[in-house]
């Protein structure tokens, strides 16, 4: 969120263009984006407004964020761009396998990369592709308790002591700790054509996979 708003009442855009979420439907109905379902390789720069314009949207009350993808007429050659990292937490900082998701045993320590290539074939042609992969295993922890809420007797002539509903009484509490695991697969190829020194066509494709 910009300015403390909440995330519906902020604009988020790719390359000035409005992010789709496919999460706006009748169980959920926001405008909020989800950047889970957004293609986030081969951006070359955020850039944050935190006072809206008269040309945004209605999402855009508290700011907007733009996401600016790498062009391949910024760049004079070819550049290859790969990064690699892992992932874990501090609950399992160990390479054997361990319990979790579900009845499986698994390593807790995920492998995740990026790669990027801009090429810019000539002065205007050029293009850009992305490639990502994200392993992340994500610690849950919670609780599921049971409280005795009285009878309709005791409710309707309530005693100092006994459960109620002005005074209930947890009998059971079931703690639960598990792991979420969540892949996600980015890809994006953006083309940069040029027919006329005033005109640029731009075709962009993105596509992400999220497996939770």
């Amino acid at each position: 969120n910009v300015r403390g708003l909440s995330s519906d009442k902020t604009e988020v855009t790719s390359d000035g263009l409005a992010e789709a979420s496919v999460f706006a439907d009748e169980r959920e109905n926001t405008r909020a984006p989800r950047l889970t379902q957004s293609s986030t390789v081969g951006i070359a720069r955020i850039e944050v407004r935190k006072v809206p314009l008269p040309s945004d949207s209605a999402n855009a009350i508290g700011g907007s964020v733009n996401m600016v993808r790498r062009t391949a007429f910024e760049y004079a050659r070819r550049e290859i761009n790969l990064r690699g990292s892992f992932n874990t937490n501090s609950y399992d900082l160990t390479l054997r396998r361990t319990g979790g998701p579900g009845d499986e045993l698994t390593r807790k320590v995920r492998p995740s990369f990026d790669f990027s290539l801009v090429d810019p074939l000539s002065r205007n042609l050029g293009y850009t592709l992305g490639i990502g992969y994200g392993d992340v295993m994500m610690p849950w922890h919670y609780a599921v308790p049971t409280y005795n809420y009285g009878t309709a007797a005791s409710n309707a002539n309530p005693v100092a002591g006994t459960p109620g509903i002005q005074n209930p009484a947890m009998t059971n509490s079931l703690l639960h700790q598990s792991y979420s695991r969540r892949v996600r697969i980015p890809l994006s190829l953006r083309v940069d054509w040029r027919p006329a020194p005033e005109l640029t066509l731009t075709p962009f494709v993105s596509y992400t996979r999220l497996d939770s």
